[in-house]
């Protein structure tokens, strides 16, 4: 849709500035236009940049009146502000508690294909769902290396952990396949700490 809407709106400036190119007294507008155009054009150009700078930008806007988080006994923390990742589909806040309830952390390196996982999230407003599947592999993308599972991750699930059969969180949830079945996939915990030492140095 981003793709489709800046190809427009190149198409639409690039009709604009052609109209004025013979009008005196536009000369103005018409570097105005052509700048835009170049803009857009590199946008188009490096759409994945974009769209991260476009998300970044929508969640820093939220994280002036916070996000809030609740918790399964019901304990509600608001006005959290997240640090958002430059290079992968997540984003980090810290619960301001004391000896809160959590999750152990694993490894994903060296799992077995055809190891039973489980996730945990919120599909379709149903909350504290669990779904299980197996282990199907490892894909990369560009330079992200995914873990593929055809655990059902439904809309809801995206944030989620992905869990070995010991509790231990493995990946976190990022994205299903539309149109297939049983095509899931969950950023490796590792990268997770490599993108926010944070986590780490809080072990």
């Amino acid at each position: 849709a981003a793709q489709q809407q800046l190809q427009a709106s190149i198409i639409h400036e690039q009709q604009l500035l052609t109209a004025l190119s013979n009008e005196p007294g536009m000369n103005s507008e018409r570097v105005r236009l052509q700048s835009h155009i170049e803009t857009m054009q590199r946008q188009l150009s490096d759409l994945p940049g974009y769209l991260s700078g476009m998300i970044t930008q929508a969640v820093d806007k939220t994280a002036h009146s916070g996000f809030t988080a609740t918790l399964l006994d019901g304990s509600e923390y608001s006005a959290l502000r997240a640090q958002v990742s430059d290079t992968l589909d997540l984003a980090l806040f810290q619960l301001p508690a004391v000896h809160c309830a959590h999750v152990t952390l694993g490894h994903s390196v060296g799992l077995s294909v055809g190891a039973r996982l489980y996730t945990i999230g919120n599909p379709v407003g149903l909350a504290y769902t669990v779904t299980s599947g197996i282990f199907s592999g490892e894909r990369q993308q560009g330079t992200q290396r995914l873990l593929q599972t055809d655990a059902p991750i439904n809309p809801g699930n995206s944030g989620g952990p992905l869990l070995n059969e010991a509790g231990e969180v493995i990946g976190i949830n990022t994205m299903a396949v539309r149109g297939a079945q049983g095509l899931g996939f969950a950023i490796p915990i590792e990268s997770a700490l490599e993108e926010f030492p944070v986590i780490r140095s809080s072990l």
